[in-house]
């Protein structure tokens, strides 16, 4: 008769007769061993998946016979282990990372018992798991204090009994019911502080409140209704609360309110009036204080203008703006450029005033990527001054006048048969008699812009466009700029080149509403370089930023004027001002003085 393996521990149970003096070096030292590892046996286990088996083999080692299973590994979702359906006793140290999954022995019918971490016995009584220690509450009372090395109970429940432990709420609570009425309610006051006026209590500001300053950010609302939101959420508007928020891109126009919070608007004064307007300065930090009933301004970019002084900087050639300038008048004359320093050097509400008390023209150049009124540069005309005032960002805010050109069409220097109107700008002919007229001013050192319009739609080669020197007599009956020093473009596109046309050069511009751009760089009076567009693009390649492909090049430095010609009641109209122009220069090119 074969052996056969015992029930619980899988160890060789000899038959009657079997194994004849075999029984002992072999068998029974293996059975021997088989009751050592059941005893005293540490199988340790590394969970890698979801599902473990312990190894269960008759005779020879296995995981499910040890006395002690020693789990490790991170589990990676709800867990099982199962053991053989046997009786068997555990000691189980549970060392693995669960996170928030289950680790769960269990006989493969039954549901298990889920292993807590650490150390803990369990048994299966041949159909399932179960814990084998007792409970907390089924242990042996205790006959001394308990040391529970400064750790907290959690999870209690209400009190029953006088000598049942509590919750702090349970006490806090209790404690607030045995006032009575001394004390005000709790629910919606988290956080704050208990205060008493001598005779009544009351919930007073949470201490965050009491103290410190505020950021609201970038103001919303309007520049009229500001808003702004502190992060903390004030619950309660105290007397000394200070906030500050940065203002948009506009400043007030009038009276302002501030509301913080959502905790409602309140009106913000200066000197303990009204704003009237400009107080709180476009891209500007400001910061106010609650006095119980409205903010009052402590700080910040405000601008308000009473009577001031400006001490006189006179300057006659190129000088680069420091910020110790600030406030100072610049009286310019001749022609040259102020560098400006950049805006953020400068900082917000950085001021000059520059005044061109000269005949010349002033170029402002920004620093870098900074605008000067929203343009990279700007041109001072004669007699023109104005207001320059950093934002401490990107750029300059311009008052006062700075579009104006000083030039127009000169009534002493046109043929008969031309008529002017719109203070000299506009030029119409009234026969069918060439004439021409030049501008007020020649052109001077520099680079230059400016534009004509088309006023009405005629039949082609009815007028011109560009620059005649100063020899030519412009009195003259039946003239057009297509003879000795004139350089011109006709509205057929030909073009003329002191004498030499070049016939089909550009598109025709005749009709109304057509307007021909003139970029001019006579940064060498030597030699004069002209380029054409029409509505805002420029012909044949040209490029005046780079200087390529010019229209003209003009040498021998003589004196040129805009000038225009007109025949068979052609109307033209010019636009010398800045403020006037449909297209856009190239930078670094302005109004002509």
């Amino acid at each position: 008769m074969p052996s056969t393996p015992t029930p619980r521990l899988r160890a060789e149970l000899q038959a009657l007769g079997e194994n004849l003096n075999t029984w002992g070096d072999g068998r029974l030292n293996a059975a021997l061993t088989r009751l050592e590892e059941a005893i005293a046996d540490v199988v340790p286990i590394v969970i890698t998946g979801t599902a473990y088996v312990l190894t269960s083999t008759n005779y020879v080692a296995d995981e499910a016979r040890g006395a002690a299973l020693l789990i490790t590994g991170t589990l990676t979702g709800n867990t099982t282990i199962t053991a053989p359906t046997v009786e068997k006793l555990y000691l189980i140290d549970n060392r693995t990372t669960q996170g928030s999954y289950s680790l769960t022995i269990k006989t493969a019918a039954g549901t298990g018992y889920a292993l807590r971490p650490g150390p803990q016995k369990v048994f299966c009584d041949g159909t399932d798991f179960a814990r084998g220690e007792p409970r907390l509450d089924q242990a042996p009372l205790p006959a001394a204090p308990v040391d529970i090395n400064g750790q907290r109970l959690v999870n209690l429940s209400a009190p029953a009994n006088a000598s049942d432990a509590a919750t702090k709420k349970y006490v806090d609570d209790t404690a607030f019911a045995a006032a009575g009425g001394n004390l005000p309610g709790q629910a919606g006051n988290t956080g704050r502080l208990l205060t008493t006026d001598g005779s009544v209590a009351g919930w007073g500001p949470r201490s965050v409140e009491l103290y410190g300053d505020y950021w609201g950010g970038t103001a919303g609302g309007t520049v009229s209704t500001l808003t702004a939101t502190t992060g903390i959420s004030l619950s309660s508007l105290i007397a000394g609360v200070v906030v500050g928020v940065r203002m948009g891109g506009a400043a007030n126009p009038g009276p302002a309110t501030l509301n913080v919070d959502g905790l409602g608007a309140k009106a913000i004064q200066r000197n303990g009036s009204a704003l009237v307007g400009g107080e709180l300065a476009a891209n500007s930090d400001v910061w106010f204080q609650y006095d119980g009933a409205s903010w009052r301004i402590l700080g910040g970019s405000v601008v308000t203008l009473g009577a001031i002084s400006l001490p006189v900087a006179a300057k006659s050639g190129a000088y680069t703006v420091t910020t110790s300038d600030g406030g100072k008048l610049f009286a310019c004359t001749g022609t040259f450029t102020l560098t400006m320093p950049s805006a953020t050097s400068a900082t917000n509400g950085f001021t000059i005033a520059v005044s061109n008390v000269g005949s010349g023209t002033i170029t402002l150049s920004p620093n870098g990527s900074d605008t000067v009124a929203n343009r990279s540069v700007l041109t001072v005309a004669p007699s023109a001054g104005i207001l320059c005032v950093s934002n401490g960002s990107n750029g300059w805010a311009v008052i006062g006048a700075t579009l104006t050109s000083a030039t127009a069409l000169d009534p002493t220097q046109k043929g008969a048969d031309i008529t002017l109107s719109n203070n000299n700008l506009t030029a119409a002919s009234t026969t069918g008699t060439w004439a021409s007229v030049r501008a007020t001013a020649p052109i001077i050192q520099g680079k230059w812009y400016f534009e004509l319009r088309a006023d009405n739609t005629t039949t082609p080669a009815t007028a011109y466009i560009g620059l005649v020197g100063s020899t030519v007599t412009m009195t003259a009956v039946g003239l057009a700029l297509n003879g000795a020093n004139c350089w011109s473009l006709t509205d057929s596109g030909t073009k003329s080149d002191n004498g030499t046309s070049t016939s089909s050069w550009s598109a025709a511009w005749g009709a109304s509403a057509k307007v021909v751009g003139v970029h001019i760089d006579a940064t060498n009076l030597a030699s004069i370089k002209v380029w054409y567009s029409i509505d805002g693009v420029l012909l044949n390649g040209g490029d005046p930023a780079t200087g390529a492909n010019p229209a003209h090049t003009i040498t021998g430095s003589p004196t040129l004027y805009p000038a225009i010609s007109a025949i068979s009641s052609k109307q033209l109209t010019t636009r010398f001002a800045q403020s006037s122009w449909s297209g856009t220069p190239v930078p670094g090119y302005n109004q002509l003085p």
